[in-house]
């Protein structure tokens, strides 16, 4: 009974009434079959779409059950969705100003902290010209419990807000699927990475997106949350310098993306409606903890944030330690306003308390909660102290600076280190990294001089009037989304185009996590990876759609390289290279080439799929194999004995240079001196890669193209057409994905400049995985480098930016110089 039920449900996408399907089911079944339990038990009138439940819970569709049965059984009860979720609006969608134009501002939450009070002061300034919807996305909890709720409601003309699950790209793309049914927005602004979910929804309807990126990488998770939202945004736009330079350091993937700095502008915080005898009260709870009696002429300095590690309260009171430790005659009082200081409860609170006795400082520091009233802190105060790890750009150092209070704080942990350096403030209020002797030592200077505390306050008053201004901000920012709609547009017409060409191979399109997309969902992807420049893929083999763009950027109507490529009438050029396929033509190897095979076994166990792909060819290259350890050797030793061909050499070498030591220093000086021809493999396995089956996937992508499968003798048709052309330098797997320098280009540049290549091309052609067959005069220029093992880093290495990487980038390059040129490898069905 439930199998049928689950055929019907495979039938029809989208089934509005259950219990009437029920009935029919009963229908089909026939007389005596079991009554369908599931579904009258509480489902009539439940919507369910299986392929929404299989795209919105990944682990379902990986385990492999039926999914209106999961639903059924166990999603409905587990509070999963069986179908899109329905949008709420609140405010009139009618009600509009039908002579504007009408914006989405997305938060991802309603909270009375930073990112929330800028959205709504973006939305304030938006409405000057726009009509403006704000969506709040719910991220685990309920957004009408967040304080600023209200305020959206008022500022803006229509709330949105997702029913369930705000971090699930599949449903918040849903929801902007019916918002831009219902109304037409001209560009959307998402505010915070966390609010990266809709972006995925507004780019699949063409809506230009500007996100701003205001957190680090270094504490965002998962891993990839910035590449991926840096891909489906027209414009990416961070807080700070510092906060790019994080994002780039951590995610090798947007290195070759193009980003703004823009400063936010100093936020307004909205006027809670409370009590004026409340209001009160609170006021002067703020001013007793910062001036407890009237007169008191004590040194004020503030600090403001979540008690918690990365906000550096503990250097925060290490600053204040010192200066009592200074003797001076100066009073002083130093006082944090945030929530969270709860020793009772929080070990960090707890540590900051004992910290608070040891020190002595029971009388110069005040914890005082979290305030509406935290202007009356900016009044009283004389000096801010940031003392964060990892800031972005706070507010509260923006407001401070206008209630003209020098802002301190430490470089390279906050982007209002740079705005004060690049205005000039640095020496006055700038300390090195996490030094707070330092920042000890300015702070008392300021305590000294009022004549100084004056000059920097006037300053900072003056920085943020004309460069944190609200209103200059939200311009540029609609500066940018003018200009990307434009590009969108011609993004959406390149789309249309590519697929009407029906030139692009999906194998080629997709990696393999999104295999099974339809081809113009693939196409989308193609383009948007191009558009910004992320996870960029080729459309075939032996087109580089890089090193077409780089030749022809400043071309006339130049969009999409693959677009100009074929209205250009597919023009020979660099961005063009030969490919082998099965169906190559192998030529016989002329037994005066002399060809070695150069095999690093790290892992024995791999070995012997090499020696079985290697037998399938007719050709015996003489072995070169170098091992790290002497209990590999002795399992190489075993395993070698049976090859056909000549063992010339089984060397156990230092761990050191991974496969490209043994290649280059071990062997080096063999190849160049006896041979015309060399492969180059090793056993890859990337034990630190948390994906195996990657790994796996790749593995094998680069055998069976290198060596053959079970129908075909690759090393045979490569070495054949080497052999044959003289003009061919290097040839290796036709990588889908486009890789460029990454992380490497400043190891390759010294390394390039020895062999005599002085202008690196930011795309190319090489070896992903660090596997070829190749000319040996090609390669001459590496083994002339004459490389010893100190050159190579020691491990463990990361896995990506070393020398290394730089070295399998440059086999590529300089091995299509000189006069050679690289050839590709494809077979059907082998991909990555």
């Amino acid at each position: 009974m439930r199998r049928i039920f689950s055929k019907i449900f495979a039938r029809n996408s989208r089934i509005e009434d259950i219990s009437s399907t029920a009935r029919h089911v009963e229908e089909v079944a026939g007389d005596g079959a079991e009554p369908p339990i599931a579904v009258a038990d509480g489902l009539a009138g439940f919507l369910f779409e299986a392929d929404f439940y299989l795209r919105a819970y990944p682990d379902i569709a990986a385990a492999g059950v039926d999914p209106l049965q999961h639903y059924i059984n166990h999603g409905r009860h587990e509070g999963r969705l069986g179908a899109p979720p329905k949008i709420e609006y609140i405010g009139d969608l009618a009600s509009l100003d039908k002579t504007r134009k009408t914006v989405l501002v997305v938060t991802h939450e309603a909270t009375l902290s930073g990112v929330p009070v800028l959205s709504f002061n973006i939305i304030k300034e938006l409405k000057k010209r726009y009509n403006v919807i704000a969506m709040l996305l719910d991220c685990g909890t309920d957004v009408d419990k967040g304080p600023l709720t209200d305020f959206f409601r008022e500022v803006a003309d229509v709330l949105v807000k997702p029913k369930r699950n705000g971090r699930n790209y599949l449903i918040v793309s849903s929801v902007i699927d019916q918002l831009v049914r219902d109304c037409p927005i001209s560009f959307a602004i998402t505010n915070s990475i966390e609010s990266r979910w809709a972006l995925q929804g507004l780019a699949r309807n063409f809506v230009p997106s500007i996100s701003l990126i205001h957190e680090f990488a270094a504490y965002t998770r998962p891993p990839g949350a910035f590449s991926d939202a840096a891909f489906w945004s027209s414009e990416t736009i961070f807080s700070s310098q510092l906060v790019l330079k994080d994002a780039l350091d951590s995610e090798s993937a947007i290195v070759a993306s193009k980003f703004h700095v823009i400063p936010q502008g100093r936020c307004e915080l909205p006027t809670l409606k409370i009590d004026a005898a409340a209001a009160l009260k609170e006021k002067d709870r703020v001013l007793k903890a910062l001036r407890p009696k009237k007169g008191d002429d004590a040194i004020v300095v503030l600090g403001a944030g979540n008690v918690h590690f990365r906000k550096g309260v503990d250097l925060f009171l290490d600053c204040a330690a010192r200066i009592l430790r200074m003797e001076t005659d100066q009073k002083f009082r130093f006082v944090w306003v945030g929530r969270g200081y709860e020793p009772e409860h929080d070990s960090y609170s707890l540590f900051l308390a004992d910290q608070v006795r040891r020190a002595g400082l029971e009388k110069h520091v005040v914890f005082l909660k979290e305030t509406l009233s935290l202007e009356v802190a900016y009044r009283e105060a004389d000096i801010m102290m940031i003392s964060s790890r990892l800031d972005p750009l706070p507010n509260v150092a923006i407001d401070a600076m206008a209630y003209g209070k020098p802002v301190m704080c430490f470089a390279g942990a906050t982007g209002i280190a740079n705005i004060l350096v690049e205005n000039g403030l640095g020496a006055e209020c700038v300390s090195p990294y996490l030094d707070t002797a330092d920042l000890a030592n300015k702070t008392v200077a300021f305590m000294r001089s009022d004549t100084l505390r004056e000059k920097v306050g006037n300053k900072s008053i003056s920085i943020v009037r004309d460069e944190l201004n609200m209103g200059r901000y939200v311009d540029k920012l609609v500066r940018l989304a003018e200009a990307a709609a434009v590009r969108v547009q011609q993004e959406r017409a390149d789309i249309e185009e590519i697929i009407k060409l029906k030139l692009a191979n999906p194998e080629f399109l997709l990696d393999h996590s999104n295999r099974g997309t339809v081809y113009g969902e693939a196409i989308r992807m193609y383009t948007r990876a191009w558009t910004s420049q992320i996870y960029t893929r080729k459309p075939f083999a032996g087109f580089h759609p890089g090193i077409y763009m780089d030749s022809n950027i400043g071309a006339k109507n130049f969009s999409d390289p693959l677009l100009h490529y074929m209205r250009h009438g597919q023009p020979q050029g660099p961005w063009k290279n030969e490919v082998l396929t099965q169906n190559s033509r192998p030529h016989a190897l002329d037994p005066s080439f002399r060809v070695a095979l150069h095999v690093h076994v790290f892992y024995a166990d791999l070995l012997p799929e090499i020696l079985e792909k290697l037998g399938r060819n007719n050709v015996r290259p003489d072995l070169l194999v170098s091992v790290p350890n002497a209990k590999v050797k002795q399992e190489v030793t075993s395993l070698l004995g049976s090859y056909a061909g000549k063992l010339v050499a089984l060397v156990e070498v230092p761990n050191r240079g991974r496969d490209v030591g043994p290649f280059l220093t071990e062997f080096g000086p063999t190849i160049a001196a006896n041979y015309d021809l060399v492969g180059h493999l090793h056993t890859k396995r990337s034990p630190h890669c948390p994906n195996p089956a990657f790994i796996e996937r790749w593995r094998y992508f680069l055998m069976e193209n290198l060596l053959g499968g079970a129908s075909v003798g690759m090393a045979d048709i490569i070495l054949g057409r080497l052999a044959e052309d003289a003009s061919i330098g290097i040839v290796f797997p036709d990588n889908p994905g486009v890789h460029g320098w990454d992380q490497n280009r400043s190891y390759a540049m010294p390394l390039a400049e020895k062999m005599g290549l002085l202008d690196l091309p930011d795309h190319f052609l090489f070896p992903v995985g660090s596997m070829f067959w190749a000319r040996v005069d090609a390669l001459r220029p590496f083994f002339d480098l004459k490389l010893d093992w100190d050159d190579y880093p020691q491990e463990p290495i990361h896995h990506d930016g070393t020398m290394l990487h730089a070295i399998e980038r440059l086999f590529g390059v300089m091995a299509s110089r000189g006069g050679y040129r690289a050839v590709t490898t494809t077979l059907p069905g082998v991909t990555r």
